[in-house]
């Protein structure tokens, strides 16, 4: 069963493609403009998963300016290149599986590559579904959507960590600066030696948790918030305190929630 926040990106996505130039508006919008646009009541949550599944697929992203705040951007052109990916990727599972000395070889072979595309337009029905009918089929669809979310939804969402994502690479690198500048500084703020002890366990929980394949992205957010956040302010004005904040920055971007 698809779940809320799915509608919710499609219907931000359906209204972008209504536009000859897209649509960019403020993050803190989107609430408004579901409800005056869809009739949407959606929780912060919801969209935040729909911006997160829309910024995976390579349909939107977020642009942040430190006066204007954080900006959506998303374009009828950007979902197109995503069909275009999917069906690369299926081309390229195709001719994996055709190229090889028998099916069962070539299918094997095929299943061990990733698909990033592929993988996401299988996943996320909605999007199937919306490319294959259009905007008739979405609006009659979320005429029929409930009205109170799924709990189990937003904190059930898992996301897949690519291999080759330059966004993780970029955060391990700051976690492991950061748990090398707890373990070794001694501009620390407030934080004590037995804490930095304990942190440096904490920081090396949130790597572990981004080197698998899946992460549950609430409860990523919720231990990284619980450890960073405290760091930054314990540390306030030192090295230690602004990586922190900048490391927690990169994951809530990657999850796809503002910060």
């Amino acid at each position: 069963m698809s779940s809320r926040f799915e509608y919710i990106a499609a219907a931000i996505l359906d209204s972008a493609s209504g536009l000859s130039n897209g649509l960019s508006c403020p993050r803190d919008d989107v609430h408004a403009f579901l409800l005056e646009n869809w009739k949407i009541q959606a929780e912060a949550e919801e969209i935040s998963n729909a911006i997160r599944l829309l910024n995976m697929c390579g349909i939107s992203y977020i642009e942040d300016d430190e006066f204007a705040g954080s900006f959506i951007t998303i374009s009828k052109r950007r979902f197109d290149r995503f069909i275009d990916r999917v069906e690369d990727d299926r081309r390229r599972y195709d001719d994996i599986v055709t190229s090889a000395p028998d099916e069962n070889m070539g299918i094997n072979r095929a299943e061990a590559e990733t698909y990033r595309y592929l993988e996401l337009y299988n996943k996320y029905a909605v999007l199937r579904k919306y490319h294959a009918f259009g905007s008739e089929w979405l609006r009659q669809a979320i005429l029929n959507l409930p009205t109170i979310p799924n709990e189990s939804d937003p904190s059930g969402l898992v996301i897949k960590i690519p291999s080759d994502s330059k966004e993780i690479a970029e955060i391990r690198e700051y976690a492991s600066e950061l748990k090398r500048r707890i373990r070794t500084g001694n501009d620390l703020g407030d934080i004590t030696a037995e804490q930095a002890s304990a942190l440096s366990v904490e920081i090396e929980q949130l790597e572990h948790a981004l080197s698998g394949d899946y992460v549950r992205s609430s409860e990523l957010a919720s231990r990284s918030k619980k450890t960073l956040e405290w760091v930054s302010e314990k540390a306030a004005g030192t090295f230690v305190g602004e990586a922190a904040k900048l490391l927690l920055k990169l994951i809530l971007s990657f999850l796809g929630i503002q910060s």
